[in-house]
């Protein structure tokens, strides 16, 4: 995360990981992300999904804005002539 410097943030969360970092401006909690991706994440991936996010995501009492890479993908369903996207995480 890159401000600059006449603009305050408070209250900077990040993951030892990495991984993502949170901060207050103004009384909103700016979130971002970069999940692992690959089919050999998986363990990786369930244990940022499981641990880490939950962990910024409680870090703040403020509003939250959540933006990043989720390295998620969307596949195209039809069932019956209904079709539906469905994002899932990368496997």
């Amino acid at each position: 995360m890159v401000t600059r410097k006449e603009i305050t943030i408070t209250n900077v969360t990040s993951l030892q990981s990495g991984r993502g970092i949170a901060a207050g401006y103004r009384g909103i909690c700016l979130v971002n992300v970069y999940a692992p991706s690959g089919t050999s994440k998986q363990q990786e991936r369930e244990r940022f999904y499981n641990n880490e996010l939950p962990f910024l995501l409680r870090a703040s009492p403020f509003n939250m804005i959540v933006g990043g890479d989720f390295n998620l993908y969307s596949i195209r369903q039809t069932v019956l002539g209904t079709t539906t996207i469905v994002r899932r995480s990368m496997d």
